[in-house]
């Protein structure tokens, strides 16, 4: 297939980042030292080390803790919100608590819905943070449409810890210390962050012309058609064309401060370790046409038809 496109005039590619996911973080109700058990926050011994050296820790927070989340190079900050009286969260409860929290400042500040104050520079979805389990869920892209170009993205968590004298005020004396731990993907432990990062499985074709417009391959004129092993039956692929409204000139023609353009697979350019995109318009040539150059100190006319004669 390669090689046919090749003759045709066009550059065929096949590679990974439709249809990105980013994964979930997982809060967690406790960690301990034991080998392995631990999450991303700490290492073992980092966790057999901390307030007194018992080698397990049970999660508390206040509502003086602040817990940032980072996506794509995006960020927000959220503390904790309890009922009146309360100001430290242990346990199931707390894990709740902070999910729920960061959720919401995510999807307030990049979240898709109408009126996000930051949406259009994200190619991230609105959060669904399950409270319950304590989990900040995957998020899925906004836009099919935005191809490839947010493939690559990473994800991150961090806790910023309250005062010992604040953690003091909020549980009445009884600690100076908080923690949590959580799990970012699937596999990780002892602080690695190999899957922290958007992936995918689905593919994405390229097709680009190398000749000038009009020639055999052109536009939305190239089709796509699958066939089993045998070529006895032909199917309808379940594809979905990428489109861009970029151009040379105009608004879309470099993403802007305040968007991205998220909903768009045009080629922009990398953004936070993302993809450069997937799309180009249709571009016109004058090979083969005489032309007048007009500006310049010296005009000159210059034509690429010498060799009929």
């Amino acid at each position: 297939a390669v090689s046919r496109a090749a003759d045709l005039g066009a550059t065929l590619d096949v590679y990974i980042g439709a249809n990105s996911t980013m994964p979930a973080v997982v809060l967690k109700t406790s960690a301990t030292s034991a080998s392995g058990a631990n999450y991303e926050g700490y290492t073992d011994a980092g966790i057999g080390a901390l307030y007194g050296g018992n080698g397990t820790m049970s999660t508390l927070v206040t509502t003086f803790d602040q817990f940032t989340y980072t996506v794509g190079g995006n960020s927000v900050t959220a503390s904790i919100t309890l009922a009146s009286g309360f100001t430290s969260s242990a346990g199931a409860s707390a894990i709740a608590d902070v999910a729920s929290a960061v959720a919401a400042a995510w999807n307030a500040k990049w979240g898709a819905a109408a009126g996000t104050a930051s949406g259009s520079n994200s190619f991230w979805g609105t959060s669904d943070a399950n409270a319950t389990s304590g989990t900040i869920g995957a998020l899925a892209l906004k836009s099919a449409n935005s191809g490839s170009r947010a493939y690559g993205q990473t994800i991150s968590f961090s806790h910023t810890k309250a005062s010992a004298a604040n953690v003091s005020i909020a549980t009445s004396g009884a600690y100076t210390n908080t923690f949590i731990d959580w799990l970012i993907g699937t596999d990780d432990a002892q602080l690695a962050t190999s899957d922290n990062k958007a992936s995918d499985v689905d593919l994405i074709i390229s097709l680009e012309e190398v000749l000038a417009s009009g020639t055999a391959i052109n536009g939305s004129n190239a089709t796509i058609v699958t066939k089993d092993l045998l070529h006895t039956a032909v199917y309808i692929a379940p594809l979905t064309e990428l489109s861009t409204g970029k151009t040379k000139t105009g608004a879309l023609s470099g993403t802007l401060t305040n968007d991205i353009f998220e909903n768009d697979a045009g080629i922009y350019g990398s953004i936070s370790s993302g993809g450069e995109g997937d799309v180009r318009g249709a571009e016109d040539a004058s090979e083969g046409i005489a032309s007048t150059t007009t500006t310049g100190s010296v005009a000159a006319k210059r034509t690429r038809i010498h060799w009929l004669g």
